[in-house]
């Protein structure tokens, strides 16, 4: 059998307390470590998130005028929520008509039609039917392009009624839908 002498009891008395107290603070810095790890890990998401905040505060103020801007430029394309449903579909097909005879149309039928569903804006429709040289539907597309409240052709269907020669243009049936917005109420 072997005997213990003092002094290995004395080693062993202190090395065992020793070698719990080391794994108790190995694993004490394991978890601080870990827990460093993964507040770095989200300061760093944090950081890029508070950044982009910063940014956008501090372009706040340009961002409050490029949004008075855009919303002045929406009044100016758009027709307001408050206008009447009538004179909104009335509107827009007695501007498109006017452009159109202002360009040597012969208008034979215009019409409102009605609006297709529309979550974002109210589409105010308009249907033209008349007879049409090559050269005025040119210059009917251009000039609805450029007006105010904004219009936009949906469809067009042209048919030839009369070819042309050298002392008559080329005459074409043009069915013609053209549309505006509205606010939605």
């Amino acid at each position: 059998m072997m005997t213990i002498t003092s002094r290995q009891r004395a080693f062993a008395v202190l090395a065992v307390p020793l070698t719990v107290a080391g794994l108790v603070v190995a694993s004490a810095m394991y978890f601080v470590a870990d827990w460093q790890a993964r507040v770095d890990k989200r300061f760093a998401d944090i950081a890029f998130k508070y950044a982009r905040l910063e940014g956008v505060l501090r372009a706040g103020a340009n961002l409050e005028v490029a949004s008075h801007s855009a919303l002045a430029e929406l009044k100016a394309q758009v027709y307001p929520a408050s206008q009447d449903s009538v004179k909104a579909g009335n509107d827009p097909l007695q501007r498109m008509r006017a452009l159109a005879e202002a360009r040597g149309m012969v208008v034979i039928s215009s019409q409102v039609l009605p609006p297709p569903e529309s979550k974002r804006f109210d589409q105010v429709r308009a249907e033209l039917t008349g007879n049409v040289s090559i050269g005025a539907l040119q210059q009917l597309v251009r000039a609805v392009r450029a007006e105010q409240p904004a219009m936009a052709i949906d469809e067009l269907q042209l048919t030839p009624v009369r070819r042309g020669s050298e002392h008559e243009p080329q005459v074409l049936l043009c069915r013609i839908v053209a549309f505006s917005l509205r606010m939605p109420k």
